[in-house]
């Protein structure tokens, strides 16, 4: 049976169809993404709802007929072909039809708008705007020139630029005023999360946290709006402190925040106060969540009056629960996965953790057990080294000129030495050390051992009592003829 050879691009999308749903069925996934004209959102939904069981039913039936009766069912060289004919015409998997077809009519919903984030452009020209200073004579020079024109005429001009360019009310204005910004304005909320500046830092906590974001604009004409919203009892039942639906609350004064006005600029905001409410969700299964603008409301000047603002804040606060009830599963459905992931993160990172420490003790141990083998050669060899010495005339080659003489009182027995006063004090030590160790049976050069000056006692003066443990020291510069010495073994020592 011959195979169409897979395109470059449809190769891809074979590895990225793997890498998201973890599959490594080459077959089955070239045959779904095959039935779906490969288009790789609809696959691997389809492949979430019913893995592959809408590509192996049919391709059972035909590789079935194809086996019995090549020539009467009369499938060409391509079964993929065949599996999707089938499908669509003859009706055999009516499933995977329907499944194709209505992620078909989802593409056609219109996908909620955007929200994206705010450039910074406000900032520099705040700093532009400081430090630029106003030319005086430029103004003065335009009005003494005006005094020449008639004043008919003035208020003629006047009154055609008020007619043609009169802004329409609580309209969104063209350009920030910068005469009016104040960048300390704020208004405080006991029961909500309020926020006035940074608008690019609340809206990545709510995009990576799964929250709602609630963006209220207003003007210094319609900043009573605001009051009027939160305070709404329906909307402090639901969305307050004790509500069921968390909010972060956005509000921004246009005339006194030039960040407002870059939201509302950005948004297209045409009138004030403007409310807009934005998620991290979809309206569509087959489209990936994203910020979305999903309430979008410019209030126009004759809803906010005194006697019938009520009446807005209770529509805005309805719609606003609506919405927020409709999508708030898909929040909870993504923090819930974000915490699963985050436990398996840590999971994860505590057995690697755990894996590293195992691995720290492992070499520990290792190292102390190479250092307790290490010591136990040593220690052998130190025997075979005292017996050497022994053995051989060390001692006496090295006292040759024995003009000091000192008494030293061992454990088990009194010896008198005569010292070469050349000598040092570790040579005495060395030879104190030959007469406390056992005798053994060696035959072997013990000359290159190396003594790390590792002694069990001390060599001592009992009164006045004087530790004598200057070893590199000369025996004339630390020793006097006549004195008697005591050996004093370590407590550990036995």
């Amino acid at each position: 049976m011959r195979k169409k050879p897979i395109k470059m691009d449809n190769e891809q999308l074979i590895q990225e169809f793997k890498t998201i749903t973890n599959s490594e069925d080459d077959e089955n996934i070239k045959n779904l993404l095959t039935i779906h004209d490969w288009n790789l959102n609809n696959a691997i939904m389809t492949f979430f709802d019913t893995g592959f069981e809408s590509v192996n039913q049919p391709q059972s039936i035909i590789n079935h007929r194809h086996d019995t009766n090549d020539h009467d069912t009369g499938f060409g060289d391509n079964p993929l072909e065949d599996i999707e004919s089938t499908a669509r015409s003859s009706g055999s998997d009516p499933f995977t039809y329907s499944t194709a077809q209505s992620f078909e009519m989802q593409d056609l919903i219109p996908r909620l708008p955007f929200a994206p984030r705010i450039s910074n452009n406000w900032q520099y020209q705040i700093g532009i705007y400081n430090s630029l200073k106003p030319v005086e004579t430029k103004v003065n020079t335009i009005w003494f020139l005006l005094l020449f024109v008639p004043k008919n005429l003035l208020n003629l001009i006047y009154s055609i630029l008020r007619y043609f360019f009169k802004p329409k009310p609580n309209s969104f204005p063209k350009a920030i005023n910068y005469e009016l910004m104040d960048l300390n304005h704020e208004i405080n909320f006991d029961n909500y999360n309020v926020y006035h500046k940074n608008y690019n830092d609340v809206y990545q906590k709510t995009k990576d946290n799964n929250e709602w974001l609630l963006v209220v604009l207003v003007n210094n004409d319609t900043s009573r709006f605001v009051e009027s919203l939160l305070e709404n009892n329906h909307f402090v039942n639901h969305f307050g402190e004790k509500g069921v639906v968390k909010l972060n609350i956005y509000v921004g004064n246009v005339d006194k925040s030039p960040e407002s006005w870059e939201i509302g600029s950005k948004y297209q905001c045409k009138r004030l106060p403007s409310v807009y409410l934005i998620g991290n969700v979809t309206n569509n299964p087959s489209i990936m969540p994203s910020m979305s603008i999903i309430y979008r409301s410019n209030i126009s000047i004759g809803f906010i009056s005194n006697d019938v603002i009520n009446q807005t804040t209770n529509k805005i606060t309805k719609n606003l629960k609506k919405l927020t009830d409709h999508y708030e599963p898909q929040l909870i459905t993504a923090r819930l996965e974000k915490r699963e992931i985050e436990l398996s993160r840590k999971i994860k990172q505590n057995q690697d953790e755990a894996y590293i420490r195992s691995l720290e003790a492992d070499k520990v141990k290792k190292l102390e057990k190479q250092k307790q083998l290490d010591l136990e050669n040593y220690q052998k060899d130190k025997i075979k080294y005292l017996q050497y010495l022994k053995n051989s005339n060390w001692w006496e080659d090295l006292n040759t000129n024995g003009t000091i003489r000192i008494q030293i009182k061992l454990p088990e027995e009194k010896i008198v030495v005569k010292l070469d006063p050349s000598i040092c004090l570790k040579d005495l030590y060395l030879f104190i050390e030959t007469k406390l160790s056992d005798d053994i049976d060696i035959d072997e050069d013990c000359s290159g051992f190396k003594h790390n000056n590792d002694f069990k006692f001390e060599l001592i003066q009992p009164y006045p009592k004087k530790v004598f443990d200057e070893l590199h020291s000369p025996i004339e510069e630390v020793l006097k003829s006549g004195m008697s010495l005591l050996v004093e073994l370590d407590e550990d020592e036995d």
